[in-house]
């Protein structure tokens, strides 16, 4: 996937779009769900029963709090660690 054909869109966009939202079409609104599609040349990501303002980001917050649990639960830690990116 290149760097151009990054969208973003409340309507599904391509085959793997329409089968992550075909996923979730069902579920209640109060639930929440994370769906992470790929094939050989695409990828996406699906957010369902966030809300638009801050979904991304309490999405990204309950992915990686979920991986810290998979990773504790296999004997391992999972550090999230910040790096400070240079400006030019």
């Amino acid at each position: 996937m290149t760097d151009d054909a990054v969208t973003r869109s409340n309507e599904p966009q391509g085959p793997l779009a329409h089968l992550a939202a075909g996923m979730t079409k069902d579920l209640p609104d109060d639930v929440q769900a994370i769906v992470m599609l790929h094939d050989e040349t695409n990828g996406m990501v699906h957010l369902h029963g966030y809300d638009e303002e801050n979904g991304e980001s309490d999405a990204l917050s309950d992915l990686f709090t979920h991986m810290k649990a998979i990773f504790r639960a296999n004997g391992s830690d999972l550090a999230i660690i910040p790096v400070e990116m240079p400006t030019n």
